[in-house]
């Protein structure tokens, strides 16, 4: 089965792993990677959540995390701090708007790599969090239902990058 919810419309909506990870593993990466698609609409974010502490809520988003927003055809990486985002990178990629997607974190040291589908999108620099829980979130932007579904999510420790980095 999946994992799906339908969401509340303008409101985030969100998941978290119960496992407390870290980073800090010497010479060894933390990868994050989660099969996804989105029914209906293409517009609406969905968000990898990383490294993060979600306690306390600051409008439905966690606290401290790394993000990881997606909508098909764009993505953005930023750091939520005490509930104030800040940008790090985005861009546009090629992907079809009802297919599964299926997006990989790597954090290698002060790197995180990211992946659409094996295909690389780069590796930002960025030391604010060593260690937190993963989760995803949504949001639903329509009034059309178009649930989020979750094929698999999971964590592993790595000192190779999963994909190639170009």
């Amino acid at each position: 089965g999946y994992m799906k919810t339908k969401g509340e419309l303008f409101e985030w909506c969100n998941t978290v792993e119960k496992h407390l990870f870290t980073s800090l593993v010497p010479s060894v990466g933390l990868i994050y990677e989660v099969k996804l698609k989105r029914k209906g609409e293409s517009d609406s974010p969905n968000t990898l959540h990383f490294l993060g502490i979600p306690d306390p809520l600051v409008a439905n988003m966690w606290n401290k995390s790394y993000e990881w927003q997606v909508s098909y055809g764009s993505w953005t990486l930023s750091k939520r701090n005490n509930g104030t985002l800040y940008y790090i990178a985005g861009d546009d990629f090629d992907s079809p708007y009802s297919d599964w997607i299926k997006l990989t974190v790597w954090r290698y040291g002060t790197k995180i790599h990211l992946w659409v589908n094996g295909i690389y999108l780069g590796g930002f620099t960025e030391t604010s969090f060593t260690y937190g829980y993963m989760g995803i979130g949504m949001m639903e932007q329509d009034a059309d239902v178009s649930p989020l579904l979750v094929d698999s999510a999971k964590v592993w420790y790595s000192p190779t990058p999963p994909y190639p980095l170009y």
